[in-house]
């Protein structure tokens, strides 16, 4: 009879593992891993299996790789070139700019900042307001929402609108109306912007009819910076407007292309006017 020998080894063998983009949280890579777990005995040996699953952030998050020119940026918010220097750049020699970009060159925006031009677009179109105040109002929302860049955040579409009308009308003692008009033209905005489970924005739909206001255009072009290198493209097709254009000048009719992508042709028409306007 032989003595009980005992455990002859114990260990555990990883298996294999996966990394892909996370959907619902973009800028993330979840991460799936499998484990053999093995133990030797006088019986026999056991295995047992095991997973791990991890998201951690992008090192390069879609969202903050510039990838804009600040020519292109003004035309996809519809803002003069002059207007988007000065968001950047400030009024002045010692005045800031709204919207902070690194200092290294080329000086190109990220996905991110276009959220913050479209949304400030919202806020100075048709109402004229001193940058100095819009700056003020956005520094208390910041500290009230304790969010550094409120305007790319859903924080900022379900409470720091309130905060921010309450604080610029104090600063211009405007009237209800012009307080209404202002949160009609803010939040109009907003539907136009979705969000990740984090509250960051993730997905713009830009305005790309000039007769239209922001709450009757239909959301046909959208830009994501996680398809198509954030290029604009189709709703639901993923289709590149650049490409639908670049057809386009070669002489194909919207109708053909739309019976082409299997679209309305009313979406051929805003893509044309998406592209030829951020190309002129």
């Amino acid at each position: 009879m032989h003595p009980d020998p005992g455990p002859k080894q114990d260990g555990s063998l990883s298996g294999f593992g996966l990394r892909a983009p996370c959907i619902d949280h973009p800028g993330t890579v979840r991460s799936f891993g499998w484990f053999a777990h093995w133990t030797f005995n006088p019986d026999g040996v056991t295995c047992k299996l095991d997973s791990v699953e991890t998201t951690t952030p992008l090192k390069n998050d879609p969202r903050e790789v510039r990838a804009y020119t600040v020519l292109e940026a003004a035309r996809l918010v519809r803002v003069p070139v002059s207007t988007l220097k000065t968001w950047l750049h400030g009024e002045g020699v010692s005045s800031r700019g709204l919207i902070h970009l690194p200092r290294n060159r080329p000086r190109l925006l990220a996905f991110s900042h276009l959220v913050e031009a479209f949304v400030l677009a919202a806020i100075r179109r048709g109402h004229g307001i001193a940058l100095q105040r819009v700056r003020k109002a956005i520094g208390y929302v910041k500290r009230e929402l304790h969010v550094e860049r409120p305007l790319i955040h859903a924080k900022f579409k379900t409470d720091g609108v309130d905060l921010f009308i309450e604080h610029w009308g104090k600063l211009v003692n405007t009237s209800s109306d012009g307080q209404i008009a202002m949160r009609g033209a803010i939040e109009s905005s907003l539907r136009r912007v979705d969000w990740d489970p984090d509250g960051r924005a993730v997905r713009l739909f830009p305005l790309v009819r000039a007769d239209d206001a922001a709450q009757e255009q239909p959301r046909t072009i959208v830009i994501d910076p996680m398809r198509g290198f954030g290029r604009p493209t189709l709703v639901g097709k993923g289709v590149r407007v650049d490409v639908i254009v670049e057809r386009y000048r070669a002489g194909e009719s919207p109708v053909d292309l739309a019976k082409d992508y299997r679209v309305a042709v009313d979406l051929i028409h805003d893509a044309v006017r998406c592209e030829l306007r951020a190309a002129s």
